[in-house]
């Protein structure tokens, strides 16, 4: 149960410890809210492939940048295709 989760009035100030350990406790006791869970090993190991996936899909789309600003800092162009494929 995350502290920021919680619905806060207008105009209320941020929170800290003291005052979010309140409303956390009444919640809590009253059975509106329910204590969160740990992931499970195999949930954890998906989550961290499908976040490999992310980064190593950003860094070929950085590395794609950097080859095409190379090239055309170079006024290097490729015959045939404008897309990504063989030519280059």
């Amino acid at each position: 149960m995350a502290p920021a989760r919680l619905p806060q009035k207008g105009g209320e100030r941020g929170k800290t410890d003291r005052r979010a350990a309140a409303p956390l406790g009444q919640r809590l006791r009253s059975g509106a809210r329910t204590p969160g869970s740990v992931p499970a090993g195999e949930d954890e190991a998906r989550r961290e492939v499908v976040r490999a996936r992310a980064d190593s899909r950003k860094d070929r789309q950085a590395a794609k940048a950097r080859r095409k600003a190379f090239l055309l800092r170079h006024a290097l162009r490729a015959a045939g295709r404008a897309k990504w494929g063989p030519g280059y």
